[in-house]
């Protein structure tokens, strides 16, 4: 019971990172990538969540 409690917390953890950090990993990595890549990361993101 104490792994299925830890599993639910990561995911709930790794969710709350995303929704809340999206915006500043997008900026990041398209100062990186270039703007020609904003869609793609998008679609990722999307397709995690």
């Amino acid at each position: 019971m104490k792994k299925h409690q830890e599993d639910r917390d990561t995911q709930e953890l790794t969710e709350h990172f995303f929704r809340n950090e999206y915006g500043k990993m997008v900026s990041v990595v398209t100062r990186y990538l270039g703007t020609d890549h904003i869609k793609l990361l998008k679609i990722l993101y999307r397709r995690r969540f």
